[in-house]
C-alpha cells in the first residue's frame, strides 16, 4: 500500500498536510500540539482527519 499525505486539522483550528507514515513526531505549527505520533510503520494520527491526497 502506498503510503498517503493527510490534510488534518488540531483541536485549536489550524490545518497542516503530514505524512500518513511520518517516521518522527509531527507538532502543530500554530500552538505546539501533537498531531501525529511516529509508530515504526504506520503513524498514529492524533487529530482529526480532514483529507487524504494520493
Amino acid at each position: 500500500m502506498m503510503s498517503k499525505f493527510l490534510r488534518v486539522q488540531c483541536d485549536c483550528g489550524a490545518q497542516q498536510v503530514v505524512f500518513g507514515d511520518s517516521k518522527t513526531n509531527v507538532f502543530c505549527q500554530s500552538c505546539g500540539n501533537p498531531l501525529v505520533e511516529a509508530t515504526g510503520g504506520r503513524a498514529d494520527v492524533q487529530c482529526r482527519i480532514l483529507e487524504v491526497f494520493g
